[in-house]
C-alpha cells in the first residue's frame, strides 16, 4: 500500500469529524458559557 497517496483522503476525513465534534460540543456544552461571558453586564 502506498500511505502517502492515502493520506490527503484520511486527513480530510480526521479533519471533518474533528470539527463536526468540535462544533457539537461548543454547541451542546459551551453555548449557554460562551453567550453568558461575552454579553455585556448589565
Amino acid at each position: 500500500m502506498n500511505f502517502i497517496s492515502l493520506w490527503p483522503l484520511l486527513l480530510a476525513q480526521v479533519t471533518v469529524m474533528s470539527l463536526t465534534v468540535i462544533f457539537l460540543a461548543a454547541d451542546r456544552r459551551f453555548f449557554h458559557g460562551t453567550v453568558l461571558l461575552f454579553a455585556p453586564c448589565p
